[in-house]
């Protein structure tokens, strides 16, 4: 179905990635494709037939979900170059994604 519905809406077939605590910034990853493709999302939990309205965002928690995807946004030029900014700022996204 979610083929189809990516296919239908013409956007390329691809995956949702994974949230993987190992991965220390999986959870932007999933949080900015699910935003991407709120359209398809959308349709499918809309949908009757596929038993998922109960998962069905509303506005306000797409708003939620947008403003906390750019939460989550690393951006390089407001850090310096060390290694132990970029380490805090791993260490930090970790541990948001944690919880």
């Amino acid at each position: 179905m979610w083929f189809a519905t990516l296919e239908k809406l013409k956007l390329d077939a691809m995956k949702m990635p994974c949230n993987v605590r190992t991965r220390w910034n999986s959870t932007y990853d999933m949080l900015e494709f699910a935003v991407q493709h709120r359209m398809a999302i959308n349709d499918i939990a809309g949908n009757k037939a596929a038993n998922l309205r109960r998962y069905e965002l509303c506005d306000e928690e797409w708003k939620i979900a947008e403003q906390l995807c750019e939460m989550l946004k690393v951006r390089v030029s407001h850090f310096s170059e060390t290694n132990r900014n970029k380490q805090k700022l791993m260490f930090a996204t970790c541990r948001f994604s944690k919880t």
